[in-house]
């Protein structure tokens, strides 16, 4: 019913509309905004998985290299490496001719067995044009203050037998089962979910195991086979200050390498030395500057290669520390350092220049090369020499007591 005084068009409403029902869809700017923020959070995702496995291959291989390390020690321990009668110069003679006869004074000694016979496997021939500089560590390039003697060992059952040393010094097969990291296995997951480990056999084949049905056999199997991507050798230092030799004690120091550059020096296929010498100067704290002159490379490109020593690898510092002023006596020091940060290279002065920050034992100040020469051109004249060494992940060392170089290798514990 009508009121009356009420015309029909007030009488008829039209139903109120919800702003959903106004439209069918999304607007243009809502699809762009929900699109932003799953791009956003698929690049999160992306990055998060990146990081999250360069982490996991930084702790890889940080736990195989302390693995590594820890065995290089025992198996110096156990095999006695530590023996001076036992040592062999790059030339096949002795280091020292009997247990009574002392080791030089001072001397710092390189236990490199493996680069030794890599080395003289390629010249084909024991002493070689190569020996003199083989015979140090560095490799005695031109201008190197400091170095130390690289010596193999003598492993031999008959160690007089001359055939028998020349097999030790140019067959590296020999030390690649016994300097060479053997836990990075390597699996076949072609036939099963499971993979199966290879084995090396007699005949040089890598076959799996467990056999399956159809496999062929390629021999007996000797050993797991491994990446072998992991290598040590060891370094053997009196401690400074140098204190009576009877009771003179000596830094024992395992190295370890990671896809460790075998190659010589001079090997055309190098893009730098695998063992380069840089000028080092203190800038406070931990910091160092790292120098070489432009003349040493051929580019900026090649300066980046040669002082490049990444966060987590090691350098070694080398230097002299005076014993004795009457009579005037010197020793060579050897200490190894973590790099923790690293800057960018710099062409200046005719040098190129990179600053590291390196944590490890203190060093005096009196142990740097007074040469009053600022070599480095950066008006410091106190300088010291720095060892990079391509790839180096860990240096586990240990204190030891003059008895160690003996029959029995390390104190019992």
């Amino acid at each position: 019913m009508i009121h009356p005084g009420t015309t029909l068009m007030q009488t008829v409403t039209r139903p109120r509309l919800s702003p959903a029902g106004k439209r069918g869809g999304f607007s243009l700017l809502e699809v762009l905004i929900a699109m932003f923020i799953l791009t956003v959070g698929m690049l999160g995702i992306a990055a998060v998985v990146v990081i999250g496995n360069m982490s996991a291959m930084r702790a890889l291989i940080a736990d195989r290299t302390a693995t590594v390390g820890r065995n290089a020690l025992a198996e110096v321990r156990v095999r006695e490496w530590l023996d001076p009668v036992r040592w062999l110069t790059v030339q096949g003679a002795p280091v020292v001719s009997s247990r009574d006869q002392p080791l030089p004074l001072g001397e710092a000694f390189c236990i490199d067995p493996l680069y030794i016979a890599q080395i003289n496997n390629q010249q084909g021939a024991v002493p070689n044009a190569r020996s003199a500089d083989l015979g140090r560590f560095p490799y005695n390039p031109p201008g190197t203050a400091v170095s130390m003697v690289r010596i193999s060992v003598n492993i031999a059952a008959n160690p007089a037998l001359p055939a028998n040393i020349q097999a030790i010094l140019m067959n590296p097969q020999i030390w690649q089962r016994l300097v060479v990291g053997e836990d990075d296995l390597v699996f076949d997951p072609s036939r099963l979910s499971r993979p199966r480990l290879l084995f090396r056999t007699d005949t040089g084949a890598a076959v799996p195991l467990p056999t399956l049905p159809g496999d062929t056999a390629s021999g007996n199997p000797l050993y797991a086979d491994y990446q072998g991507m992991y290598s040590w050798m060891v370094t053997v230092v009196p401690q400074v200050p140098r204190i009576p030799s009877g009771t003179q004690k000596y830094l024992v120091s395992a190295v370890v390498f990671r896809d460790r550059s075998f190659l010589w020096r001079d090997d055309p296929t190098a893009e730098v030395p695998g063992e380069r010498v840089a000028t080092a100067n203190f800038l406070g704290g931990g910091d160092l500057r790292l120098s070489i002159p432009a003349s040493l490379v051929t580019d900026a490109a090649q300066a980046e290669e040669y002082l490049k020593i990444p966060e987590g690898q090691y350098i070694l510092l080398a230097g002299r520390a005076v014993i004795s002023n009457n009579p005037p006596l010197m020793q060579n020091v050897f200490l190894w350092y973590r790099v923790v940060a690293a800057g960018d290279v710099i062409n200046q002065n005719q040098n190129y220049f990179r600053e590291v920050t390196v944590a490890g034992p203190d060093w005096n100040i009196a142990w740097c090369l007074r040469t009053n020469n600022d070599t480095d051109g950066d008006g410091v004249p106190v300088e010291t020499q720095a060892v990079l060494c391509t790839n180096v992940y860990g240096v586990y060392t240990e204190v030891i007591d003059p008895e160690v170089l003996s029959r029995s290798s390390f104190p019992a514990r």
